[in-house]
């Protein structure tokens, strides 16, 4: 995978110019600052009803900002890649400081780099809190105004991903007019999960399958058509005269997605406190995926796959699909905290819980990937049981998610 430089594509917008005009207008500065940097730096941040201001933050281990490296992330401007990680030039922070000693971005790419690095200090803190213990998650390798191409050749824009080839998170640039990607909590938090649900259950999978290749089609939003010796099943299509036929390792690819994505969005609101984090920086998307929209009940997991299957696995309606089926999952697992006494402790507890049942379904889906369709309430079904005994509340919710007669958590009841 070769991510494209051309510093021709580098974008300014009016938007963005002003944003900055406004950082650097706030108070008077000092163009060069000299000695060491201080720790408080201007930067958006949300506030606690999740409106974003200039805030001045303190980040304690971004130790070299003029070079955009700390202990906890190395962030790149416009890299490429090595084959096997981001690579290029090493970064350039532009900082003024003013009379109180606070740093200011001077130019966008400082900027995000700044806002982002901050929000990586702290979710390492929630890591560690939640006690997650994965290796290669940490210190985390990061491109800013990276030039990803599409399928078509076409470069990225309005995105942020994860990816595994790299072990490396990537934002594309942001060409529209609310906050940018790249400095909106929930969604750095999303991506960062990624990356654990990557070391805890995709490389699992890989571990011992030899199925790399697939993964990585899929995690590119495109479900492999398989190996025509893998156990099939039929999808019955709308008029009942036909059937789609659809390989188990399909099914599980489109699960594996959904809960990838699902359990991401949970995550981003674990971290922001926001159920409709996406919304800043993407208004439509982010109502459509709010975790506060009535819960949906899980149902046949068959039936998205269908949707995938009669578009030919089309890549914009895998996409589609499995957010769709993810966020049934982000919905629950935030209703679950409620039920739980939604205050800190008890999300931490549910996180903990997730964390904690992660491997164990990387196991399952290794020892079955091929064979057998994984059933789609069993990360659900762990969670709940690895909290301990369920209260009556936990249990309801479990019986309006799950509605059919699949096996229910030690201590529930239909």
């Amino acid at each position: 995978m070769k991510l494209c430089v051309s510093i021709a594509l580098r974008i300014q917008f009016i938007s963005l110019v002003s944003f900055l005009a406004a950082v650097v207008g706030l108070s008077a500065c000092n163009k060069n600052p000299e000695g060491a940097a201080s720790r408080t730096y201007q930067i958006p941040w949300p506030d606690a009803d999740g409106q974003y201001q200039l805030q001045n933050i303190e980040i304690e281990t971004f130790n070299e900002p003029y070079h955009l490296k700390g202990q906890v992330a190395e962030i790149l401007v416009e890299p490429s890649d090595n084959g096997q990680t981001l690579a290029g030039s090493k970064s350039i922070g532009r900082f003024s400081k003013t009379s109180s000693g606070v740093m200011v971005p001077m130019d966008f790419n400082t900027l995000q780099a700044t806002t982002i690095y901050a929000h990586m200090e702290r979710l390492m803190k929630l890591d560690q809190t939640l006690g997650l213990t994965a290796e290669g998650v940490w210190p985390a390798r990061i491109g800013v105004a990276v030039n990803f191409p599409d399928d078509d050749g076409n470069m990225e824009k309005n995105q942020a991903y994860f990816i595994p080839d790299l072990n490396s998170l990537i934002f594309v640039p942001y060409i529209s007019s609310k906050l940018p990607i790249s400095m909106n909590a929930g969604i750095i938090a999303h991506e960062h999960f990624h990356q654990i649900f990557q070391r805890l259950v995709n490389d699992r999978i890989e571990s011992k399958k030899e199925r790399k290749d697939s993964l990585l089609r899929l995690r590119a939003c495109a479900i492999s058509e398989g190996n025509p010796d893998h156990t099939r099943f039929a999808i019955p299509l709308d008029d009942g005269n036909k059937t789609s036929t659809v390989t188990t390792r399909q099914y599980n690819f489109f699960l594996l997605r959904a809960l990838n994505e699902g359990l991401a969005d949970f995550y981003g609101w674990l971290y922001s406190g926001d159920p409709e984090f996406i919304s800043p920086s993407m208004e439509n998307l982010g109502r459509n995926r709010s975790l506060d929209n009535p819960l949906i009940p899980l149902g046949s997991v068959e039936s998205g796959v269908f949707d995938v299957a009669r578009h030919s696995y089309s890549k914009n309606v895998v996409k589609r699909v499995a957010y769709d089926w993810g966020t049934r999952y982000a919905q629950f697992f935030r209703r679950l905290a409620g039920a739980l006494g939604d205050d800190q402790p008890a999300r931490a507890d549910l996180a903990k819980a997730l964390l904690r049942s992660l491997p164990k379904l990387g196991e399952e889906m290794d020892a079955k990937f091929d064979v057998e369709k994984i059933d789609p309430d069993l990360v659900v079904r762990m969670v709940v049981e690895e909290m301990g005994t369920p209260n009556a509340k936990s249990c309801d919710l479990y019986n309006q998610f799950v509605t059919d007669q699949r096996p229910r958590p030690r201590g529930c009841s239909r």
